[in-house]
């Protein structure tokens, strides 16, 4: 009687372990899985960006995938800068096709606005920026435009610069060195670079 009790309860020991097990292996397959899915619409995808880039500390960057344009890129999360940080971020990408143009332009009418061409890299680009003061610092809104693939990539973002001359002395220098050697050519060019396009 004990021996049939003990194969008993030693069968329902291991349907139980194995029940377990099963539940343990579809939760972290389906977890997988989802991590990688996208919405129909433009949705993030994941936190580190699959082309491997970096900032300067070596943080990885995040990959946006828009599934309705077919393409995805990656973008730095934050500047890890102290005197520049973003006003619109993420950065906007818009894929189209057509011919790339440029029509330059300067200020008009005291708006300081202006585009321009401009060869980052080995890449041409049409560059604008509009600026707009308030509340101690400036707001300046970029749009690079390229061709890649085929396709005209434009990439839009804005970002915040309080103005130097409000912080006492050493931050002062401090904001005026870091907002001087900060390029934001690199850092367009580096997300227009990471766009990929998703086979269709």
């Amino acid at each position: 009687m004990n021996l049939l009790h003990n194969k008993k309860t030693a069968i329902i020991v291991l349907l139980v372990l194995a029940f377990a097990a099963g539940i343990y292996f579809e939760f972290f397959r389906s977890s997988k899985n989802n991590s990688a899915l996208c919405a129909p619409d433009a949705t993030f995808c994941s936190n580190q960006s699959a082309n491997g880039l970096t900032d300067s500390k070596g943080n990885p960057w995040s990959t946006f995938v828009d599934v309705a344009q077919g393409f995805e890129f990656s973008y730095p999360p934050k500047l890890e800068k102290k005197y520049i940080s973003t006003a619109v971020w993420p950065p906007k990408m818009v894929a189209e096709t057509g011919t790339f143009e440029c029509a330059v332009s300067k200020s008009e009418n005291g708006r300081p606005e202006t585009t321009s061409t401009r060869v980052i890299g080995t890449r041409s680009y049409c560059v604008s920026v509009v600026g707009e003061g308030a509340a101690g610092s400036v707001y300046d809104d970029y749009t690079y435009t390229t061709q890649k693939n085929g396709k005209i990539l434009s990439v839009n973002f804005s970002l915040r610069f309080p103005q130097c001359l409000n912080y006492d002395e050493p931050n002062q220098t401090a904001c005026i060195d870091e907002q001087r050697s900060f390029n934001v050519d690199n850092l367009a060019n580096r997300m227009i670079e990471s766009v990929i396009f998703r086979a269709e």
